[in-house]
């Protein structure tokens, strides 16, 4: 095996995290449109009905009963119902990462469907996966039986995903970061300057500015915007917060420079991401 795999498998053995934010049976019926969104984790939905999909700069595609949907996040996407199809859709939100805030799915391209038994067992993972979060994790056990179910549906899908190109040219950076990276990720709601950053590795401002552009590929001042503005999708999903407390736990205490820059990023405002981001979900 070649040392940059080897290399890869280490890091996931050590720090590959699975985190469950939504899923649900849902009950589908036309019309049903779930408009264009970005949301900010990984989508797998089984469904049993018929529909079309969408996805931004490619060709429109089928996603027929039997099949499941799978979308990484950050991805624009659109689905809507044909008619005389109603059905179910057996879904789950769900985020992958290494090194505490790497998304292992920037780094792997699964396909947008994925069919046959690997469909279906992705379906079946997806209920059970819904039916502890609905029960709530009292026992150890539940706690168990879940992470083995988020891996078990990693296990399912991965086979059929490619490795991005320069994915292990940035964990190799990304590794030599991860203290960096880690900390923005716990302490989004805090003013985080290029010298405490520098600090955490060892690194002057300069050279840590220049290791963090040769890494990642943009600046750190707008990695942690990204950051913020990827949290702040998810409160707006999962949350009845305000749009001014939202704005505070992502460290923007301004709400209208909060929107501001959430339409920059994201294309629409806060208010109307929400009412968007929840239409349908699957």
């Amino acid at each position: 095996m070649p040392a940059e795999a080897l290399a890869f498998l280490k890091l996931a053995e050590e720090t590959l995290r699975f985190d469950y934010l939504a899923g649900a049976v849902t009950p589908v019926t036309y019309p049903h449109v779930a408009g264009w969104r970005k949301l900010p984790e990984m989508v797998t939905a089984y469904t049993t009905y018929k529909s079309h999909f969408r996805i931004e700069g490619q060709p429109e595609r089928w996603l027929r009963p039997g099949e499941t949907l799978c979308v990484c996040h950050g991805v624009n996407h659109q689905i809507e119902v044909v008619p005389g199809t109603d059905g179910v859709s057996r879904w789950s939100h769900v985020n992958f990462k290494m090194l505490g805030s790497v998304d292992l799915f920037s780094l792997l391209e699964p396909p947008p469907v994925l069919r046959g038994s690997t469909s279906r067992k992705i379906g079946d993972v997806n209920e059970e996966l819904a039916e502890i979060h609905e029960s709530g994790l009292t026992t150890l056990r539940q706690l168990v039986k879940k992470k083995a179910l988020g891996f078990r549906l990693l296990e399912l899908v991965t086979p059929e995903a490619r490795v991005r190109e320069g994915s292990a040219a940035f964990l190799q950076g990304a590794q030599r970061l991860a203290a960096v990276l880690d900390h923005i990720e716990r302490h989004l709601e805090k003013d985080l300057g290029r010298e405490e950053l520098a600090e955490l590795v060892h690194l002057s401002p300069t050279r840590f500015y220049a290791v963090f552009v040769e890494t990642l590929g943009i600046a750190p001042s707008v990695y942690v915007q990204r950051k913020r503005m990827q949290r702040a999708q998810q409160l707006l999903i999962r949350s009845d917060l305000s749009v001014k407390e939202i704005a505070a736990q992502v460290g923007q205490p301004d709400p209208f420079h909060f929107s501001r820059l959430f339409k920059r990023e994201c294309g629409v405002s806060p208010q109307h991401y929400r009412l968007e981001a929840r239409k349908g979900l699957v």
